[in-house]
Parts: C-alpha cells; structure tokens; sequence
C-alpha cells in the first residue's frame, strides 16, 4: 500500500519529467505526428541520441499508437496557427512560470510584492493580499502569452483545461 501511494505522489513529477512525450502523443492524436516520430528516433532504443528511453509509463500507450489501435484526428490542425505540440509546451512553460511565480521570487514577483507592501504603506501583506499578487501575476502571464501568439486569453483558458485535464490522467494521456 505505501509503494502504490509513494508512487502516486511521484506521478506529477513523472509527468514533468516526460513532458516532451506526452505532448507529442498528444500531438500525434491531433494529427501532428512528426513530434512523435522525433521522439521516438532521437530519444528512444539503446538509451536513444541523449540516453534517454521512453518512458514505461507510456509503452502501452505508444504500442497501441504503433499497432492501430489508436487514430489521430487532423480536422482543423493544418489550418491552426499554432500546432498542437507547440501549444502544449507553451502551456507546459506557462504552468510552470505561474507555479515559480506562487513564491514571488525576485525576478517573476518582485513588481507584484512591491505592490502589495506599497498598498499596505510599507507593512508585510496579509497572505490573502499575497494570494492576490499571485493571482495577479498569473493572468498577466496568460495575457502575455495570449498577445505573443495572437490568441484570446480565453483560448488560453481553454488549453490549460486541456493540460490539466491530461496531467490529472496521466499516464493514460
């Protein structure tokens, strides 16, 4: 029973870990397979270009891929502006940036904390007002990304539903 929960709370950094891969499954199941197909002849076999194998989590995964049993869907993804692997390491970035930010650290939350002390007239803020400058700091993020890749906020709302729904998932990506 301790092995299946220590294994469950590793399962997000796993995810972390393989990222590339699972983003490139999660391509190739749009239409997008050339990822895929990277990763499979630069980072797999005899410890792969760099020494790293696929990952076990996603053999099954890759097996059914392989043998048929799974279909991409390519409605829609050559006319995207922004195809589905690059979206997902975007969003990857993106969470991650956020997830930095909740320490507001001296080059992410400097701007944020400094606020929040100068509203507060120089006192250490409460950590609802903290919580707040996080808050904050994240949509400004999901706004910088929007406007860097000439998207809706909303749309960028609708991607990370998407991350988060394959982290909680994973690894049946």
């Amino acid at each position: 029973m301790r092995l299946y929960r220590d294994m469950k709370r590793a399962q997000p950094e796993r995810f972390h870990d393989n990222f590339r891969w699972v983003a490139a499954i999660y391509a190739w199941k749009k239409g997008q397979k050339l990822p895929l197909a990277y990763e499979l002849e630069h980072n797999s076999g005899k410890g792969g270009a760099n020494g790293v194998t696929i990952p076990f989590e996603l053999i099954p995964e890759i097996q059914n891929i392989i043998a048929g049993f799974e279909t991409s869907d390519s409605r829609g993804q050559k006319s995207a502006a922004i195809q589905p692997f690059e979206k997902m390491l975007l969003i990857h970035k993106l969470k991650g940036k956020i997830r930095l930010s909740k320490h507001l650290s001296k080059w992410d939350g400097q701007e944020a904390l400094a606020e929040v002390i100068e509203e507060k007239g120089g006192k250490m803020p409460s950590a609802k007002k903290l919580h707040h400058a996080y808050d904050k700091l994240a949509i400004s993020y999901r706004k910088q990304l929007a406007k860097e890749h000439n998207v809706t906020v909303r749309t960028i709302g609708k991607w990370e539903e998407e991350y988060n729904e394959m982290k909680k998932i994973w690894p049946n990506s």
